[in-house]
């Protein structure tokens, strides 16, 4: 691993490591004199917080996962990991995107007939808002592909 996994690797053991277990007759009388707490409530329906987080113990358990998960998530490895196992589920990105490449007819036939019969949301190729209207699909496709417009499909 290169020097910046590193730390993310320290981190991570870090999380997931065990705390230190306490003596066993000092967490045995300590566990006594509390409260049975449910979902962060005691009997009583009062709100009980972890002393360290001042927070409902369950809340404190989801704020410790969303952070192994942000953790995860900024791990380039996991970015192509996903990746891989989304290709893998999905159509054959290669087979379709050859089909359309193959038949450049299809977008104008699209353009010119299909249009109508389903809403289309388009970012244009420079950016900016997406466009929905179908009379300034219809213009940004011709302002992009001259030539398209120009043959029958």
């Amino acid at each position: 691993a290169d020097s910046g996994m590193d730390g993310l690797d320290a981190m991570m053991a870090e999380l997931s490591a065990p705390k230190p277990a306490k003596p066993a007759k000092a967490a045995a009388a300590k566990a006594a004199q509390l409260p049975k707490v449910i979902d962060g409530f005691d009997a009583s329906g009062q709100l009980v917080l972890d002393s360290e987080t001042s927070m409902p113990p369950r809340a404190s358990e989801f704020v410790n996962r969303l952070k192994t998960f942000q953790m995860r998530v900024a791990d380039p490895c996991t970015k192509e990991r996903l990746n891989k196992q989304l290709s893998a589920c999905s159509a054959d990105y290669t087979a379709t995107s050859s089909y359309y490449e193959e038949r450049p007819q299809l977008a104008a036939y699209t353009i010119k007939t299909e249009i109508t019969r389903m809403k289309y949301t388009i970012v244009p190729p420079s950016g900016g808002a997406e466009v929905t209207d179908l009379e300034e699909i219809r213009k940004l496709f011709a302002e992009c592909y001259p030539d398209a417009t120009t043959s029958e499909g």
